[in-house]
């Protein structure tokens, strides 16, 4: 049996595959899974998925040695190579989930007092204030919330492996996911402009004054972090309408496309807004078609949004609210200054993930006492004070050099239109993340994991081709 023949029939590759189909296609609809239950029962989904699929890979390699033994001790060295670059690739990747554990253990007030000045003399003016004994204590101010957020990255880690190396043995699979990405992209858009038209539609069967009332949301509650989503997907619309697949029709997905954009646009983010606009002009620069064609789909997009953003009122508030800008970046300003405070006072060691929103009624004192930052509304500002700076510029610099060389690769190949879409969209989900809290969603990093997947499948499937 060739293992081509393998991948389409061994039972535990059908469902992974399947169990990556539901995820993609569920995990938007509940609120993004923003529930901190729902996302522990999606943490758990993905564990386990990717744990069966880890075991299912070696009972593969097994099955496979009762195949032609030549042919298997040449897979056998292949996969172990493989593995072997795996491991020294990643290996940033399992200090961070290392040190993210070690933030979460009690540690001696005389070791805190070392590692951590400020926490330890915290814990001991509560000592004196209230009459406690503190001896020990963790490094995060939030250990139990410290220790989900970590559980949760590791389990998405787990999942780029596993849905990388089926994305990677099957390229239909690959389309069939990235279908599944558009179809739920063109309902969130639509529920989204159906909030734009009807007022007080709100979020699934929430009052619609909870949000952002009169704008588009669709199922997630806060618009910044649905333009994060919407701008994850459309890319792959337009990509799949220029491969021109059969049974895709193209004018079917470049309307797709035009109404994502669309939901962009009315959901009045400034950021996705400015997001939107980066990577229509990178996938107008680097899809590999002629300067006529790419004019022409530029013409019809911009006629598009014209016509249907006049039925539906116009761009009057998505304008003001772009010449209100200054005011409203001086207030974050204000906070990313103020937030950094925690920084400086936890440079080495931060104060463990998710545990912003404890500190930051301390640190953000001239704001209203009726308003909580409980984001610091700059994921880059806010992983650095939740991670400290040696783990935060471990964890930046590994990751935008991986996704440089990425983009490299990507850009020299003539046929990766796919792959370009992809990468467009983990581009704007980088963008959108320097003025709002899109990461924070779990839908996001979901699909933004998925779309790194799709990428490393394809450059994986371009490299096996060349050699």
């Amino acid at each position: 049996m060739s293992p081509s023949r393998l991948d389409s029939t061994f039972p535990f590759e059908i469902s992974s595959r399947r169990c990556i189909l539901f995820l993609l296609l569920t995990i938007p609809l509940l609120f993004g899974a923003t529930h901190p239950f729902v996302q522990g029962l999606y943490t758990f989904y993905l564990l386990l998925g990717s744990g069966v699929w880890l075991v299912f890979g070696r009972s593969r390699s097994k099955l496979q040695k009762r195949g032609g033994q030549n042919q298997n001790e040449e897979l056998d060295k292949t996969s172990q190579r493989r593995r072997l670059k795996i491991s020294i690739q990643f290996w940033p990747v399992w200090l961070l989930f290392f040190y993210i554990a070690i933030t979460t253990l009690p540690l001696p007030l005389g070791l805190l007092g070392w590692v951590s000045p400020f926490r330890a003399q915290q814990l001991i003016a509560v000592n004196t204030l209230a009459d406690t004994a503190i001896t020990c204590a963790p490094l995060s101010y939030s250990g139990l919330l410290t220790l989900k957020q970590g559980v949760y990255y590791l389990a998405l880690f787990l999942y780029f492996l596993s849905a990388r190396t089926i994305l990677r043995r099957n390229q239909r699979f690959a389309l069939q996911v990235v279908t599944i990405m558009v179809a739920i992209g063109c309902f969130e858009a639509v529920y989204g402009l159906l909030q734009v038209m009807n007022h007080s539609l709100g979020v699934l069967w929430l009052p619609s004054s909870l949000g952002a009332k009169g704008v588009a949301r669709g199922t997630i509650i806060y618009r910044n972090q649905y333009a994060t989503f919407l701008n994850m997907c459309w890319p792959l619309a337009v990509a799949i309408a220029a491969l021109k697949i059969k049974k895709h029709p193209p004018s079917l997905f470049l309307f797709g496309a035009g109404l994502m954009m669309l939901a962009v646009l009315f959901s009045l983010s400034r950021g996705g807004t400015i997001a939107l606009c980066c990577i229509s002009i990178m996938i107008g620069l680097t899809m590999p078609f002629s300067k006529r064609k790419k004019l022409a789909t530029v013409f019809l997009c911009l006629l598009f949004l014209a016509f249907y953003g006049a039925l539906l009122g116009g761009y009057d508030d998505l304008i003001s609210r772009f010449v209100n800008l200054q005011s409203s970046a001086l207030q974050r300003f204000t906070v990313w200054r103020m937030s950094l405070m925690m920084l400086f006072d936890h440079s080495l060691t931060g104060i463990g993930l998710e545990s912003y929103s404890k500190l930051s009624p301390l640190y953000l004192k001239n704001f209203s006492g009726n308003l909580l930052w409980d984001r610091a509304h700059n994921e880059y500002v806010e992983l650095a004070i939740e991670l400290g700076w040696p783990a935060m510029l471990l964890f930046t610099s590994y990751l935008f050099s991986r996704l440089a060389i990425y983009g490299r690769r990507i850009l020299r190949s003539k046929d990766a239109i796919l792959g370009i879409a992809a990468f467009a969209g983990i581009c704007s989900f980088f963008i959108h993340g320097t003025t709002d809290f899109g990461w924070q969603l779990p839908a996001n990093s979901v699909y933004c994991v998925t779309l790194m997947a799709l990428v490393a499948a394809q450059l994986d499937r371009q490299r096996k081709k060349y050699t």
